[in-house]
């Protein structure tokens, strides 16, 4: 019954061996078979919708299924996960996949302002002051043409350059 709802709403003339019991069977299967990229037109349910029954019956049997609700990952976990993203992120190309994908993402203002509040009445540690402190006696020092003042790059395009007060003195 379900299986026949759900084909119904895939578009599916007949039922393969394998019993589909929804999109993820599908996906596993495909991915079980050694293409892992199921993305966009390779999807079997992309440009398709679900019915307002079969969304009914995915609902039902959703009820109670709490998954990891109120669980929290073990100090061991947490560490695992820590060195694995940190490993993921050393290899440049798997850096520069992920800069690729976000370059020309366009943030809404919205996004934007969520983004300045959630920033707001944040302090910094002393251990973080310092380390910018010493960034910023590291970094490199350019002189504005106009005023004589040295100054870390960013000061330096924020402040000075086309922006400085002296400019047209």
């Amino acid at each position: 019954m379900i299986e026949d709802t759900i084909s119904k709403s895939l578009g599916l003339q007949e039922q393969p061996e394998r019993v589909i019991l929804g999109i993820q069977k599908e996906l596993t299967y495909i991915m079980a078979n050694g293409d892992s990229n199921v993305s966009g037109e390779k999807n079997p349910f992309y440009g398709k919708t679900h019915d307002d029954e079969t969304k009914k019956i995915i609902s039902q049997k959703q009820i109670g299924n709490k998954k990891r609700l109120g669980k929290t990952h073990t100090k061991e976990a947490k560490q695992k996960i820590s060195e694995a993203s940190i490993e993921r992120f050393k290899n440049q190309e798997e850096r520069d996949k992920i800069s690729k994908s976000l370059k020309g993402n366009k943030l809404s203002d919205e996004t934007k302002l969520k983004m300045s509040k959630s920033k707001r009445g944040l302090k910094k540690s002393e251990a973080h002051i310092m380390k910018i402190k010493i960034s910023n006696m590291n970094a490199k020092q350019i002189e504005c043409m106009h005023c004589g003042k040295s100054m870390t790059r960013g000061l330096h395009n924020r402040w000075h350059g086309k922006n400085c007060r002296y400019m047209n003195v």
